[in-house]
């Protein structure tokens, strides 16, 4: 989140042996990754009806062996729109099997023998996935649906001590990045399969996504595949903690964690990377 450093441009048109369009800027900054600009990832247009979900909040518990699944369901209505839909929720195996069920826009659906969501190293069956199924109708006519796919498991802390479903875990893994050698910057989903096969390879069941939240699909991966995710805001190397960098550092991460709060396997939030926390200004910055 500092801003990049350029050198003056220039009015010529060639550098040496290279040849720039006028007025051309020049990266100064050396990075350990491509931090490079441009779209990384797939660009999806898409429609929605009248009436459509706009969001979904879950939360899981545990009662013994009963999974709790806490929701709310919110959403937007068009100017043709229904303007009090009915809300269905079904709660289905990895099977498709109906498992539980409720209605309304908030409540909670209760799992007999459930089973949890736990990650690599901890338990012979990681990752396990429930969908939840979201429907809103009217009169018998279906007007949108969302599948989500939950994890039912439990985060709890002390000073010395993290617990996931109330045992103690230990993260193996890495600070990793969102691209490779062989196309530089961007999401590739082969590559993508490539490095969750390096890491189970090597032992790992966790990673911080340094320095910047990857993509969802990375995310989907680590749900289905139980690895533990640091989920990491795109601030590195923070300087000059002012009130504007700390209003679009603050509105970066609620977009974050709007966007990542379902995923099971996404355990902490990172605030920064290597912010200059030595100066004096940084203490107020943080504390607010």
């Amino acid at each position: 989140m500092k801003g990049p450093q350029f050198v003056d441009k220039s009015n010529t048109t060639q550098l040496g042996s290279a040849i720039y369009p006028l007025d051309y800027t020049k990266y100064s900054i050396v990075p350990d990754y491509f931090n490079y600009a441009g779209i990384h990832r797939p660009v999806v247009l898409y429609t929605v009806p009248q009436t459509f979900i706009d969001d979904i909040i879950v939360h899981t518990d545990i009662n013994d062996t009963t999974g709790v699944v806490h929701y709310t369901v919110s959403y937007i209505v068009g100017e043709y729109g229904v303007v009090d839909p009915a809300c269905h929720v079904e709660l289905l195996d990895h099977q498709g099997v109906m498992v539980s069920h409720g209605t309304g826009l908030f409540g909670t659906l209760y799992i007999p023998e459930a089973n949890l969501w736990w990650p690599r190293l901890t338990h012979p069956r990681p990752g396990y996935l429930y969908t939840l199924k979201v429907s809103l109708i009217d009169n018998d006519e279906l007007l949108d649906v969302y599948r989500l796919c939950i994890g039912l498991r439990t985060l709890q802390w002390n000073s010395t001590t993290l617990l996931l479903n109330k045992k103690p875990i230990y993260l193996a893994g890495f600070g990793k990045h969102e691209d490779a050698n062989l196309r530089g910057k961007g999401l590739d989903n082969t590559l993508l399969v490539r490095d969750y096969n390096l890491m189970t390879w090597l032992g790992a069941n966790s990673f911080r996504t340094s320095h910047y939240p990857y993509a969802e699909e990375t995310l989907l991966m680590a749900d289905q595949e139980g690895f533990m995710v640091i989920d990491e805001s795109p601030a590195c190397s923070l300087d000059g903690f002012d009130v504007i960098l700390l209003e679009v550092h603050k509105a970066m991460l609620q977009e974050m964690i709007l966007r990542d709060k379902n995923h099971p396997s996404v355990i902490m939030w990172s605030l920064a990377n290597e912010p200059r926390t030595d100066k004096p200004e940084a203490e107020d910055y943080f504390r607010y």
